[in-house]
């Protein structure tokens, strides 16, 4: 198993968000995370990718406990996230976008790696940066502002910075958001692209159409605990799935 995660908790204060919560996820699987609204998605993201530290519990990546690991560590061992929000840095050009994404490949900052474009592992990054963008199909506007972008595209410039990180998992947290049905359908293909890069993903989603048609395996939250787990056939005939997530339609 890529990750294991066993019997973790978190609570604020006197709100117990995530409760003995257990899952595993396959190398080279597209997993989904699924769940109602206050299910716990994206708690869960947030733990196993450093922003949060559990209360109690393990989060095994690839044979190592990586829980309350400091973001940036648990980055550099391959666990990157999106988030539900388009972040791109709105200012700068699409290639600049996937540079800045880059930085952790690099002993400069984002900032300084940018002004320091002329240097040779600068040069590295941008061509690698190009490549990245060739995959994603943004490859022919490069030099165009993200701003200028439609919100499809930013999704997807969004999914390439994460990409330039070089993720061994990928967290990605509701990428279709506000996507119209072509947007969504591409992205759909560009999501298995992805895996076919050799990268496991974990996506948390509400567009049931996105998540039958990607995931390999999905785990179903509720209340922040452990609801189901299994193929995307089998879940969707789960009782308690159907009268927690679907209210019994």
């Amino acid at each position: 198993m890529l990750l294991v995660v066993d019997a973790l908790s978190k609570s604020f204060g006197g709100l117990k968000a995530i409760q003995d919560l257990s899952f595993t996820i396959r190398s080279g699987e597209i997993h989904g995370l699924i769940g109602p609204n206050g299910a716990g998605k994206t708690t869960t993201f947030n733990l196993i990718s450093g922003f949060y530290k559990p209360t109690s519990g393990q989060i095994v990546f690839d044979g190592r406990d990586i829980a309350g690991m400091n973001i940036h560590h648990i980055a550099k061992l391959g666990i990157v996230r999106t988030f539900q929000a388009t972040t791109v840095f709105k200012d700068f050009t699409v290639l600049q976008n996937v540079v800045a994404g880059r930085h952790m490949h690099t002993h400069y900052n984002i900032l300084t790696a940018l002004i320091r474009s002329g240097a040779d592992g600068e040069f590295k990054n941008e061509r690698r940066a190009i490549e990245i963008l060739d995959i994603v199909g943004l490859g022919n506007r490069l030099h165009e502002s993200a701003a200028s972008l439609s919100h499809g595209h930013q999704k997807v410039l969004g999914l390439a910075i994460a990409l330039a990180a070089e993720p061994r998992l990928l967290l990605l947290d509701e990428p279709f958001a506000g996507m119209n049905p072509e947007e969504t359908n591409r992205m759909i293909e560009l999501i298995r692209k992805v895996r076919e890069h050799g990268i496991s993903i974990v996506l948390v989603e509400h567009d049931m159409h996105a998540v039958m048609s990607l995931c390999d395996r999905i785990t179903v939250l509720h209340f922040g605990k452990f609801l189901a787990d299994g193929p995307p056939d089998k879940v969707v005939r789960n009782e308690a799935v159907i009268e927690a997530y679907l209210g019994g339609v």
